[in-house]
């Protein structure tokens, strides 16, 4: 008998990248039997033997944090799962009920939840730190009942061992396949990109601002959602927005056609503690498709980067730093197109899924068999 996998989100999509496409396909095509919980009123449906279960419908963010939480628990408690994954904060308390029914309960902490309360800056500065405190003291007392956490990066995972959790660290690596691109159409390229949530905390305004600073004409390909309506504004009224190329939200497709003819690719993230901490994912996928990243100089990535020799790390709240980067790039082909190889190796030898994939194997393995 086949062991079935649950995984439930009541934020992400259905098609979200870490959840569906590594970890649900990955368990599918090593014969698990997986189901997928998701809340975005787009109905049932079976996707690369995936069975997506849909539960309910939030129309904002109080209905998805207060009320998605039982619909999917309705649900979820009839299924006869070996292993039950949560993928939000929301649904801690899910999880501790799937516990009380003798359930194996994993939550995955995609981040630091109680630092990124900290970054809301739609709540006051005292109201954010109430909740970021008692959030900690949540989320460590609900997940000393769980079977086991899953943590998204080193520093996540290094928290939750402190606290005596049974923890295993699957890196958010990327597909080393998805990213076989060909990198000819570079040659002469002046377009950078920045592919991902636009918010003034991931840098926006001043990497626009950085583009009127380059000696060189660029062109900066925008992609991704726009966190807010007022963050959008002010980037458009920017004299930098004659710079940008702002695509939106775009399909994987598009994502390798931009990464292709780009000549670099930025991820200057602010530096609140959230993000010092953390592994953004564009970061990997950059170097997966032999693209040479220009990012934050956080210890963590300034480990990756300058080890693997694979961009160039700055200031993230500098402009003139940036620009000098993406000059320096534009300028010298041959370091752009050494630094891009070295990324690219990097991620085939040690930053890619295949190897993250065997620890979640080996922990659900773990699970199934222990006492826990």
């Amino acid at each position: 008998m086949s062991f079935e996998i649950t995984h439930i989100t009541s934020a992400h999509t259905r098609t979200d990248v870490r959840i569906f496409v590594k970890m649900c396909k990955s368990l599918v095509d090593n014969g698990y039997r997986v189901n997928l919980l998701v809340c975005d009123g787009l109905g049932d449906s079976t996707n690369h033997g995936v069975k997506i279960l849909d539960c309910f419908a939030p129309k904002n963010r109080y209905m998805r944090i207060f009320i998605a939480p039982f619909f999917v628990l309705l649900k979820a408690i009839l299924l006869k799962s070996h292993v039950f994954h949560l993928h939000d904060p929301e649904l801690l308390f899910v999880g501790l009920a799937l516990r009380f029914c003798g359930k194996k309960v994993v939550f995955d902490s995609h981040e630091d939840f109680p630092e990124q309360i900290l970054t809301k800056h739609y709540l006051n500065i005292h109201t954010r730190k109430l909740l970021s405190f008692l959030a900690r003291i949540f989320e460590k007392n609900i997940c000393k009942l769980l079977s086991g956490v899953v943590s998204a990066t080193p520093y996540i995972n290094s928290k939750f061992n402190k606290f005596g959790i049974n923890c295993v660290n699957i890196n958010n690596y990327p597909l080393s396949k998805e990213f076989e691109i060909d990198s000819n159409d570079r040659r002469n390229s002046s377009e950078i990109c920045y592919i991902g949530d636009i918010s003034s905390i991931r840098g926006s305004e001043i990497i626009i601002k950085s583009t009127l600073l380059t000696k060189n004409k660029v062109k900066l390909i925008l992609c991704g959602h726009f966190h807010d309506s007022k963050n959008m504004e002010l980037c458009k009224s920017l004299d930098g927005w004659n710079n940008v190329i702002y695509l939106g939200v775009v399909e994987r497709k598009k994502v390798h056609e931009i990464l292709s003819s780009s000549v670099a690719g930025l991820v200057t993230f602010l530096p609140t503690q959230n993000h010092i901490n953390s592994q953004p994912n564009k970061l990997f996928e950059y170097m997966a498709c032999g693209l040479p990243v220009i990012c934050s100089n956080f210890p963590l990535w300034k480990d990756i980067v300058e080890l693997e020799n694979c961009g160039l790390c700055v200031n993230p709240l500098i402009e003139k730093e940036i620009a000098f980067a993406i000059d320096k790039i534009i300028e010298d082909s041959q370091l752009a197109k050494q630094m891009g190889e070295n990324g690219k190796r990097a991620i085939l030898n040690r930053y890619n899924w295949s190897v993250e994939l065997v620890k979640l194997l080996d922990f659900y393995n773990y699970l199934m068999q222990a006492d826990v």
